[in-house]
């Protein structure tokens, strides 16, 4: 049995930037409307439409983006549903694989989905066939949807290769998941630094910190890697807080910390606004 989130959202220490953008939170339909598609570790929380809105008016977010939960699978109705349901200020990423129609994928765009999510962790059971990665990413491109890569730590050093062959534009989720007690300085976090300063295609999210973190609350640890991360591409970086925080095995966090988080990864109030308005707008078309 998992935690729940925290429902008494906290305002951060101060507020974010007009039109910031929280880069990432899940959202649940009613399982006996919307089971999951395939075996689930966990249940589906309370994380609908209603939820997200009243947790990004807690933090001051004017923008978010809703990404495909796991346990859906390829079946992207409920994304749609919700997108149209949140409006403009709002987009998604869906998860795709060869069974998804070219009419899916119109209908997606349409809605507001901006991206699709690969799933390449061990844990998941879902990892993508290279040829079906490959031909995923060029039904993706002529859309203009970015490849949001989903990996743990060292899973990069037998995937780097592969990732390498992305054209279009990709985005690394939650800092590669880096186990911080390995340091900066460890192999599969300075390939990771490596490819965001030699690729100019190449995004990442600095979040999840305090899943990675060996220290607990106020994860001081996690705070190099961010900072590296915003320093070898401070254009292409975004944030995000990952709500509902599904599979959480530590204390839960309240969602105003991780604002406060990020306040610790990037004190300049100029480049933090670059992180949360500037650059998610030009990702997602905001």
């Amino acid at each position: 049995m998992f935690p729940s989130y925290d429902k008494n959202t906290r305002a951060p220490s101060r507020p974010p930037p007009p039109n910031s953008c929280d880069s990432q939170v899940h959202f649940y339909g009613d399982p006996a409307i919307w089971p999951p598609a395939r075996e689930s570790i966990y249940d589906p929380p309370d994380a609908t439409m209603v939820e997200i809105r009243k947790l990004h008016g807690a933090l001051g977010m004017d923008r978010g983006v809703l990404v495909q939960p796991t346990i859906y699978g390829c079946d992207n109705r409920l994304l749609v549903e919700t997108l149209r349901e949140a409006g403009p200020q709002y987009r998604g990423i869906a998860v795709i694989d060869d069974t998804v129609s070219d009419k899916d994928l119109e209908d997606m765009n349409a809605a507001g989905v901006r991206g699709a999510r690969f799933n390449f962790g061990n844990i998941f059971g879902t990892r993508p066939d290279p040829d079906e990665f490959r031909r995923s990413l060029k039904r993706i491109e002529p859309l203009g949807w970015h490849a949001k890569v989903h990996f743990f730590g060292d899973e990069l050093l037998e995937l780097v290769d592969l990732f390498r062959e992305i054209e279009t534009t990709v985005v690394v989720d939650h800092m590669g998941h880096m186990e911080a007690g390995g340091g900066v300085e460890q192999e599969a976090f300075q390939v990771l630094l490596g490819v965001m300063r030699e690729r100019e295609n190449w995004w990442v999210m600095i979040s999840n910190g305090d899943r990675s973190s060996d220290l607990g609350h106020p994860w001081d640890d996690t705070v190099p890697f961010a900072r590296a991360l915003i320093a070898a591409a401070p254009d292409r970086t975004i944030w995000a807080t990952d709500w509902p925080h599904v599979v959480y095995k530590k204390k839960m966090p309240n969602d105003g910390e991780l604002v406060d988080l990020l306040y610790r990864y990037e004190p300049d109030e100029a480049s933090l606004k670059k992180i949360l308005v500037d650059n998610p707008a030009r990702l997602f078309g905001f």
